[in-house]
């Protein structure tokens, strides 16, 4: 998972943008060696949070791009997911995420 993350946070470009790195430590904890890396299959059964990880990720620096995008639906047709059942996670991951910035929002 983390191999997949930070290869997703690098899609724009623009490196690491700190928000990505602390989203990605946020979930997986401080970054292991390469070497331990499980195979991708291994995460399937944890296709929603893995697949969740990944658009907390691509949203954090305040950008989602159409590569991201692109990478997030490769990574979920890999998992054995279909279109529909990414672009129902999507909508309720970033409405989520909206509803959440929301309340930060007026909190303030």
């Amino acid at each position: 998972m983390e191999f997949e993350l930070e290869r997703l946070a690098q899609i724009d470009g623009q490196g690491f943008d700190p928000d990505e790195a602390a989203v990605i430590i946020g979930i997986v904890g401080e970054p292991t060696t390469m070497e331990a890396r499980a195979p991708f299959a291994a995460l399937r059964p944890y296709a929603d949070v893995f697949l969740t990880a990944c658009l907390h990720v691509a949203v954090v620096d305040g950008r989602y791009s159409q590569d991201q995008a692109r990478h997030i639906s490769r990574l979920a047709l890999q998992i054995g997911w279909s279109a529909a059942q990414l672009a129902a996670l999507e909508r309720r991951v970033l409405g989520r995420l909206e509803e959440r910035g929301r309340r930060l929002l007026v909190a303030s």
